[in-house]
């Protein structure tokens, strides 16, 4: 094993599912490591002893790494003396190797760059305030390219703004920023069938009209399914839970995938061309959805595919 230098790493290292003799769950282990210092909260020096490039995830090994934190536990248990707390932590300690997640690397935050600057560049071009129909690209886009996208972003080993928070939070901020989203979309939905209605213009009779409507439904009826990933108890006659997630996974990267294809034919729309010709403006626009789906399309088949499922399953058996 090699020693980590304080040039190489910083953020949080966590210690998690241990238990102490009898099954007692305890609190996770947190130890932040300084980039400018090599000192840590638990004033222990880890080592690394491992690199998974796939899921940006370090193996580290902490000699005599407590179950519960360092300090915590030699400050706060007037019950123990200093000796006898050391003594117990060599003969107590079941586990010292915990996972080490890398914060994003600054190329990782293009994605969360461009969500947001698609959004705005929209609202600018389309002149959003200025009439009815201004509003639809903008809820759209809004709901799609940043509140939607954001959502599975969350997951992100590589790209997530809150990759070191435990995975309930990172849940809970998933079904925020969807629910968010689905309402943003239905705003925009709502604003172009009033808009056509105004002008006695039908409805869905182009490509993007039609799958645009079809993505509205799908994003609202896969926020409703969402229920029961968060309370699986509901259909553990028909699914594990393992399955539920994959499903959930599988097709709500399917659904971004369309709801991506709908914003690149609204660009092609006579009200966009208008305002941005066929030209490297128009490209770099329709280049944000795309690399927006690829990079979630990546997230997910990497985390849900087919050899991750196979290996949870070998381990469950």
């Amino acid at each position: 094993m090699e020693e980590i230098s304080s040039d190489e790493l910083k953020g949080i290292v966590k210690l998690e599912c241990q238990t102490y003799p009898g099954n007692l769950e305890v609190s996770a282990l947190q130890i932040s490591i300084n980039h400018n210092s090599s000192e840590t909260t638990s004033n222990a020096k880890p080592r690394v002893s491992d690199i998974d490039h796939a899921n940006s995830l370090t193996t580290v090994q902490i000699d005599g790494a407590p179950l519960k934190n360092v300090n915590e536990l030699y400050n706060n248990d007037k019950n123990r003396t200093r000796s006898k707390s050391q003594e117990w932590l060599q003969t107590s300690t079941c586990s010292k190797r915990i996972p080490f997640k890398l914060p994003p690397k600054p190329s990782m935050m293009v994605v969360h760059i461009l969500s947001i600057g698609f959004v705005l560049a929209v609202a600018f071009v389309m002149k959003t305030g200025t009439s009815l129909f201004s509003w639809h690209p903008f809820f759209m886009s809004l709901g799609v390219v940043f509140f939607i996208a954001q959502a599975i972003l969350v997951f992100s080993p590589s790209s997530s703004l809150v990759a070191a928070k435990p995975r309930a939070y990172k849940v809970k901020t998933h079904w925020i920023l969807h629910l968010c989203g689905v309402t943003s979309v239905i705003i925009g939905a709502v604003i172009i069938y009033v808009n056509k209605e105004r002008a006695g213009k039908p409805h869905a009779k182009t490509w993007h009209g039609f799958l645009g409507y079809t993505s509205v439904f799908q994003f609202c009826s896969h926020c409703i399914a969402g229920l029961f990933v968060m309370y699986p108890a509901y259909l553990k006659s028909f699914f594990t839970l393992a399955q539920l997630k994959q499903l959930h996974a599988t097709i709500g990267l399917l659904g971004f995938f369309l709801a991506a294809g709908v914003v690149i034919l609204g660009l092609f729309s006579d009200a966009f061309t208008k305002v941005v010709a066929h030209d490297v403006g128009w490209f770099a626009f329709a280049s944000v959805p795309f690399i927006l789906a690829m990079a979630i399309g990546n997230q997910v088949t990497t985390a849900y595919g087919p050899k991750k499922v196979k290996t949870e399953k070998n381990t469950l058996k």
